[in-house]
């Protein structure tokens, strides 16, 4: 695994406006074109105050800064290596970036890694994980990095339990923890919980989602304590297409069905109450069509809405639901 290869290509054009200071929701410019771009692909995700993204097949992995300058755009390959899939990248507030993903080598056996990257996506060091098929990184505000994910596929017979897999790393690659959430076998349920996850971190550690379980999981880093909730979806619920932490509070986007029972979707940002154990609807003021939520930045959420972005304020007004 360590002949991977980063190839240098043309830096993606994209603007990100971190110092912007809002009441209201605003759009900040040079998104649009971005966006059209990504339509279809995988989403970036802000991250501590950087937006990073994978085009899983290409396979390609693009930065930028904070302030909306362009850090690189990065071709990966693996020599000896067919179908190689990203499955997820992370930044560092320190601009170190780290990606995921898996291939089958010259023998046909199925390999996972990470890539640890400088800021300017040359990788630093390549790690081979062992019967750990990762489909979420993030990097914590402490450069904890976490990866999350499950035992490969192949691996597993019938019966076997459903695991959730956390491993933590330094921003250089040493593990350091490796934490296992059980789960068990259900065969009704097809996915493991790490598949369609979302992640953030507070100041007390990682935050995981997982829409399929309907579960919130909070797992403290240095061998504490493992804590899920249950929740419900918002109501009209049809997917949850975003997530973001900002301080200790903990955002969804939804994509649900028109209460008024007509075919179109209706979008709409839901902030965790955890007194309640359900979500609260965020009211920006006027209608803003958001589709998916990005990440956070400081007091601010970035929302995706398809055909632009908008940041908008943490402090909405909430009403429970």
């Amino acid at each position: 695994m360590n002949d991977l290869k980063l190839l240098r290509g043309t830096p993606t054009a994209i603007c990100l406006l971190g110092s912007l200071t809002l009441a209201v929701a605003q759009t900040p410019p040079g998104f649009s074109a971005l966006l059209r771009e990504m339509d279809g692909k995988p989403l970036p995700r802000l991250e501590n105050g950087a937006l990073c993204g994978v085009e899983p097949t290409s396979p390609r992995i693009y930065a930028t800064t904070g302030n909306g300058a362009s850090m690189f755009s990065a071709e990966i390959s693996i020599d000896g290596a067919t179908g190689l899939l990203l499955t997820s990248c992370a930044a560092s507030k320190e601009g170190k970036f780290a990606v995921s993903g898996g291939a089958f080598d010259s023998r046909g056996q199925a390999v996972s890694f990470i890539a640890f990257l400088d800021n300017t996506g040359r990788t630093q060091k390549v790690q081979r994980q062992s019967n750990f098929a990762i489909t979420r990184l993030h990097f914590d505000g402490d450069s904890r990095l976490w990866a999350v994910g499950s035992a490969p596929a192949m691996m597993r017979k019938k019966g076997d339990p459903m695991d959730l897999l956390v491993r933590v790393f330094t921003a250089e690659g040493t593990l350091t923890e490796s934490i296992d959430i059980p789960y068990a076998y259900d065969s009704g349920k097809l996915y493991r919980p790490a598949i369609a996850s979302h992640v953030g971190s507070t100041g007390k550690g990682l935050v995981i989602l997982s829409p399929y379980w309907r579960e919130l999981i909070f797992v403290a880093p240095g061998g504490g304590e493992v804590k899920k909730r249950s929740f419900e979806d918002p109501p009209n619920t049809r997917m949850i297409t975003g997530f973001a932490v900002s301080g200790a509070s903990i955002f969804i986007s939804v994509q649900g069905k028109d209460p008024s029972g007509g075919p179109r979707n209706v979008y709409s940002i839901h902030r965790w109450n955890d007194a309640s154990g359900n979500w609260d609807k965020a009211d920006f003021g006027s209608p803003t069509g958001q589709h998916a939520i990005l990440g956070a930045l400081d007091d601010k959420l970035l929302a995706y809405t398809r055909s632009d972005v908008l940041w908008l304020p943490v402090a909405a007004q909430l009403s429970p639901q």
